[in-house]
């Protein structure tokens, strides 16, 4: 899943940005307001800040905060906290 939060780009910005990354799962887009309320709730710490990639289990246990991250990077988190069936 991905959020996104760039309040000063239009829809159609935001989807063109996400084909070019291939991106294929899920994604939100929030307002200011909105994201204090998400990120907030599930990660009191933040000040704000972006980019954050925040990784949950599919429990919903936040396991990994990072900011600026190489999407190979998120991968090998991901994979780090997978649990294979």
């Amino acid at each position: 899943m991905l959020v996104s939060l760039d309040e000063e780009l239009s829809k159609s910005e935001i989807e063109a940005f996400l084909t070019n990354y291939d991106v294929n799962f899920s994604t939100y887009h929030l307002s200011a307001e909105d994201a204090r309320d998400f990120v907030g709730s599930r990660y009191p710490q933040w000040d704000g800040g972006t980019p954050l990639n925040m990784v949950f289990t599919q429990d919903g246990a936040l396991v990994e905060v990072t900011g600026m991250t190489d999407p190979k990077e998120v991968r090998l988190i991901v994979h780090e906290h997978q649990t294979f069936k």
